[in-house]
């Protein structure tokens, strides 16, 4: 016969033996539920990030190879690209953005040329046929449809606006609306008609050059501070480009022409 002290002794040894178990089985279903949590988390962080390969060809970018690397490296980190002209950046620049990039073209036959190669680009490619084939920049009245495709895209901020097609004074003004202080803007062939650019140096500051000798160059520009409460504006730079020649007679640090004067007075304080 078993006395009381011995069952409980006998009761007290199973539950000893017992209560590591329990322990263990506590600590592992513990340990199982963060190593799936955990597992969870990475796969949801990998999964958010872009991890395409974009191959780039610097033989297909039509400017000298300092001028593409430099463009290349200013699209680290870019979201929403957007260019008016296309070519060599569209099958090139425009898919390193990883959220959204946009081309405008202006020309139908080159337009054609570029569809066939973009494949499966992840570029929304716009074309916007202009009866204008001479060899210049044009202006805004040559050109506006191509110019004003930006206010249907239904983007409020594009981080790197690429400017080497046409009316591309009338571009980087409409541009101003559509940016923020951290946005790039770059305009290609930026030395080959340096008076007429002077418009745009009105807007903006050139924080970097890449010029080769021989060559026109590209210019990697800012929004100049005072003028930041355009972004979102899209009316007031609206009457900025309509003012037609008026807007060519802005010079860089220059008086605001009296036509003007009715847009710019409330930025003037974002000096």
């Amino acid at each position: 016969m078993v006395n009381a002290d011995q069952g409980t002794i006998s009761r007290g040894i199973l539950k000893a033996r017992l209560f590591p178990t329990t322990c263990s089985i506590a600590l592992l279903c513990m340990l199982v539920v963060f190593l799936y949590v955990t597992y969870e988390r990475l796969v949801r962080t990998l999964l958010s990030r872009d991890t395409r390969v974009v191959v780039v060809n610097l033989e297909e970018i039509w400017m000298p190879k300092s001028e593409a690397e430099a463009l290349i490296r200013r699209m680290h980190g870019v979201r929403t690209y957007l260019e008016w002209g296309s070519g060599g950046s569209t099958l090139n620049i425009a898919p390193l953005a990883t959220r959204r990039a946009v081309s405008i073209e202006h020309d139908g036959k080159w337009c054609d040329k570029v569809r066939k190669k973009l494949g499966d680009c992840p570029v929304e490619y716009n074309c916007i046929p202009s009866r204008r084939r001479d060899g210049h920049d044009g202006r805004y009245e040559d050109f506006k449809p191509y110019v004003d495709r930006i206010d249907t895209l239904g983007e409020e901020e594009w981080d790197f606006v690429f400017i080497d097609g046409r009316a591309r004074v009338a571009c980087a003004v409409k541009t101003l609306a559509y940016i923020a202080p951290h946005s790039v803007v770059t305009i290609h062939d930026f030395q080959r008609t340096r008076g007429e650019y002077s418009a745009i140096l009105f807007f903006y500051d050139v924080t970097e050059k890449s010029h080769v000798p021989g060559q026109p160059g590209i210019a990697f520009l800012h929004r100049k501070p005072r003028f930041h409460a355009f972004q979102g504006n899209v009316s007031a730079v609206q009457g900025i480009v309509d003012t037609g020649e008026e807007l060519y007679k802005l010079r860089e640090g220059g008086k605001v022409p009296a036509v003007l004067d009715n847009i710019f007075p409330p930025f003037e304080s974002h000096e």
